[in-house]
């Protein structure tokens, strides 16, 4: 069978891997013939690229959370990446697995537990304070990488204080809407996307992980 999709992840939102060995796993998996690397960019505790528009993002990472790639940093993988026949597609994953966005919080980022430093789960606030710096972000991020593939993650969110499952999927929904309208790119988020907040589209690649299979996703109408 002819595999188009031969990949790998590589978990850079919990822990900053150098571009030398990425540029080392890409040309491995380019000898085993395959042709993907995810790069989960953004994670619970940081937000892996530099943006200009939020230069704090990345300021802000010390200690064990220090370290990001440039902007330059990336154009530069992405064509050691092309020259190897590797697709360098990236992950920010919203709105579970967000901590790292705290430093956005004075630029009307909320939390569905407020304060709490531990909190990790964005709030889709009626007045779409929330919602709008995200999409900021997210947009100057889909600039940086050409391949036609966006993930936003939404995987292991809950229904906590404010953060209802109705909040979410109109957050999810809303987002996958604006990654094929004005990002131009096709959607993707793991299983909980379809399966938990129904929010995938029927456009939106649906990642298998942990509850569903690849034959359940496609089952359910969705690629």
């Amino acid at each position: 069978a002819d595999y188009a999709w031969r990949g790998i992840m590589i978990d850079a939102g919990r822990r900053f891997v150098p571009v030398d060995t990425l540029k080392n796993i890409i040309d491995t998996a380019a000898a085993v013939k395959m042709n993907v690397l995810h790069l989960h960019a953004s994670d619970m505790c940081r937000f892996g690229v530099e943006s200009k528009k939020y230069p704090n993002l990345t300021s802000s990472l010390t200690g064990i959370h220090a370290g990001f790639y440039t902007q330059d940093d990336i154009k530069d993988l992405v064509e050691y990446a092309a020259n190897a026949g590797v697709r360098l597609v990236p992950e920010f994953d919203v709105p579970g697995h967000s901590r790292g966005f705290r430093p956005l919080m004075g630029d009307g980022v909320e939390f569905c537990r407020g304060d709490s430093a531990s909190d990790n789960q964005l709030y889709n606030d009626a007045a779409g304070n929330t919602y709008g710096v995200i999409k900021d972000v997210l947009q100057e991020m889909s600039t940086l990488f050409p391949d036609e593939v966006f993930n936003i993650g939404c995987d292991e969110t809950q229904v906590v204080n404010e953060c209802s499952l109705n909040s979410t999927f109109a957050f999810e929904r809303k987002l996958f809407k604006e990654i094929a309208g004005t990002f131009k790119k096709t959607p993707s988020g793991w299983e909980e996307a379809a399966f938990d907040a129904g929010a995938a589209t029927p456009n939106t690649i649906v990642d298998a992980w942990a509850r569903h299979t690849a034959a359940d996703v496609i089952a359910h109408g969705y690629r």
